[in-house]
């Protein structure tokens, strides 16, 4: 999965944030196809969640700041995406790694980031024009 410009909000932090989110999904991808996954999921599954906490926040603040009409669904998205990755660290914890719940992960934060960023982020980038 690549960035495209077409995924710019405006606001540079948030911008390169979710230039950071690809970046880490692209490279596990690579890191999967490389059948080299398992050294590294565990590692994926922490900075994940880390990451995309962080980024949630501020995210969810600067939509809060300008008022953005769309903020607790925002904000109700970013939840279900945590828990979503709760769920796989569960899997992983509980079973170890497998390659297709690994596969299944980098599917499900691709479609994730591409939806959550065209659908809802988007309306932060019409506040910020305003």
């Amino acid at each position: 999965m690549k960035w495209k410009n077409q995924y710019i909000i405006g606001i540079e932090p948030i911008d390169e944030q979710h230039k950071t989110l690809f970046k880490i999904v692209g490279e596990f991808q690579d890191v999967l196809n490389e059948g080299k996954g398992e050294q590294t999921y565990d590692l994926l599954l922490g900075t994940l969640e880390t990451y995309t906490r962080c980024h949630f926040s501020i995210e969810e603040e600067c939509m809060l700041q300008r008022s953005c009409p769309v903020a607790e669904k925002n904000k109700n998205a970013h939840a279900d995406l945590i828990e979503t990755l709760s769920v796989f660290q569960n899997r992983y914890c509980a079973s170890g790694y497998n390659h297709e719940d690994a596969s299944r992960l980098v599917v499900t934060l691709e479609q994730w980031l591409a939806n959550h960023i065209c659908r809802v982020d988007m309306h932060l980038k019409k506040c910020v024009n305003n």
